[in-house]
């Protein structure tokens, strides 16, 4: 995979690679068994991670306990991860693709 694009699997509190993404993304993680949290992180230009927000006001932080896909749109060369945390037993599967059009 390129440097844009990534996927593998959690199986405890811990968090994925940092992918680089530029334009529109798609982020999909799929809970295949166990439990737990799932958010996805930006790292800040002052090298913090921190959780995606959204909602209708953009305050709400994007977490999930199940199977989900979202897209999203980033300036250019965003570094993004998925992270989970408490955890019971969990195998999720992951994935980050940037869109190709928007690659540099």
């Amino acid at each position: 995979m390129s440097r844009h694009q990534a996927s593998g699997q959690v199986t405890a509190n811990g968090q994925t690679e940092g992918v680089v993404c530029s334009g529109f993304v798609t982020m999909t993680a799929h809970l295949s068994s166990g439990g737990g949290t799932w958010t996805w992180q930006f790292k800040g230009p002052d090298g913090v991670w921190r959780s995606i927000y959204g909602g209708n006001d953009g305050t709400i932080e994007q977490s999930y306990t199940g199977s989900h896909m979202i897209n999203a749109y980033f300036g250019n060369d965003v570094e993004i991860r998925g992270s989970a945390s408490s955890s019971s037993s969990p195998e999720w599967n992951w994935q980050l693709i940037s869109n190709p059009r928007n690659r540099i």
